[in-house]
């Protein structure tokens, strides 16, 4: 990913985090009609096909949308110049991309849906004032376990990581790293999910250590296991666990656990390559997203929660009363957003290698 970046960094007309050569369509606030393909990258499942439907009839513009990958490798991808024009980006994402100055800046006045986002997700740390993106969904990172099998006190993560004791090698998942188990390990300790302090760290890669023993995989979807009954503790976020629920084979006793205390959250925003060719059919891409009945057909069909009180409002009861699919917004302030710096992405590697090999 660096290595990718550096490259970006070195090549004509971005030195000093600048904007790459115009793209071929200028941003127009009143365009006459909208350009494509529109090229989208999102999470598998992200966008259902009626708003991709919705959008290009609307638009009368052809919409091709392709599955992100997950982590840091969008960084990599876009670096290396994947053609895109509009991206739903993690929040450590966004970062990186507008710091390398890979990113466009949104108009605002031509998103006027942005203005329905709850107010505790704009203008965070990793994009102030929302300079390159408008938060589109959200989840926390916690953990699941199949009851009747896993009995005991299960709260936290240092509850997670006992149970991981007790219950080793009887199907037992973490998430893949470097990033999600040792923020997990850095919140059982009570510690700040984003440190790069070293003996921080020691003590998180012990915890890790004593745990590998009792680990059966690893794997960033645990709902295909848990229905298989393969599983009876995994690691995963809301989004993970709300799916295994409605999922088939045995998944109706899979209860998960919400952590008190510490733990890692993220927010998926849409922004836009600074090398995309289309920014305005970009930027009337995101406003359409953040359309109350837009979204909310996106949270009932992916049970991720937008932060838009007006598309909750729109959602059918089934995901209102599904309590992984409605988290209160409110998390955005109980949980920490992961915001790991180029040094610290380097030392969790290490850590997770020697995980890993243990």
């Amino acid at each position: 990913m660096l290595a990718a970046a550096g490259t970006v960094l070195a090549a004509p007309g971005c030195l000093g985090g600048g904007s790459p050569a115009p793209a071929p369509e200028a941003a127009h606030p009143r365009a006459a009609r909208l350009s494509g393909p529109l090229r989208v990258l999102a999470p598998d499942g992200a966008v259902p096909a009626e708003n991709r439907l919705a959008f290009a009839q609307a638009g009368s513009v052809d919409v091709d949308i392709q599955a992100a990958p997950a982590g840091s490798s969008l960084v990599a991808l876009l670096a290396a110049g994947h053609p895109a024009d509009v991206v739903l980006a993690r929040q450590d994402d966004v970062s990186v991309l507008g710091d390398l100055g890979l990113l466009r800046v949104l108009d605002h006045d031509r998103i006027p849906n942005l203005g329905l986002v709850d107010s505790s997700y704009l203008d965070l740390g990793y994009d102030r004032k929302n300079r390159w993106s408008a938060p589109a969904r959200y989840g926390v990172y916690g953990f699941g376990y199949r009851r009747g099998v896993v009995t005991g006190k299960e709260a936290a993560w240092d509850d997670f990581f006992d149970l991981v004791r007790r219950y080793a090698r009887q199907g037992i998942s973490f998430l893949p790293g470097p990033i999600h188990p040792i923020a997990a390990a850095l919140a059982a300790l009570d510690e700040d999910t984003n440190t790069d302090d070293d003996s921080t760290l020691e003590r998180a890669e012990a915890l890790l250590l004593a745990a590998r023993p009792g680990v059966n995989t690893f794997s960033a979807d645990p709902v295909g296991r848990f229905g298989r009954g393969e599983l009876v503790l995994a690691m995963g976020s809301t989004a993970d666990f709300a799916r295994v629920r409605r999922g088939p084979g045995p998944t109706a006793d899979t209860r998960f656990v919400l952590p008190q205390g510490r733990s890692e959250m993220w927010i998926d925003g849409w922004v836009m390559p600074a090398t995309g060719r289309h920014p305005v059919t970009a930027t009337e891409w995101i406003d359409a997203q953040l359309d109350p009945v837009t979204a909310a057909r996106a949270w009932a069909a992916s049970l991720v929660p937008a932060p838009e009180q007006a598309a909750a409002r729109l959602l059918p009861a089934a995901v209102r009363n599904d309590p992984l699919a409605m988290l209160d917004p409110a998390v955005v302030g109980r949980y920490e957003l992961s915001a790991v710096g180029p040094a610290g992405l380097q030392k969790r590697a290490e850590i997770w290698q020697r995980v890993r090999a243990a």
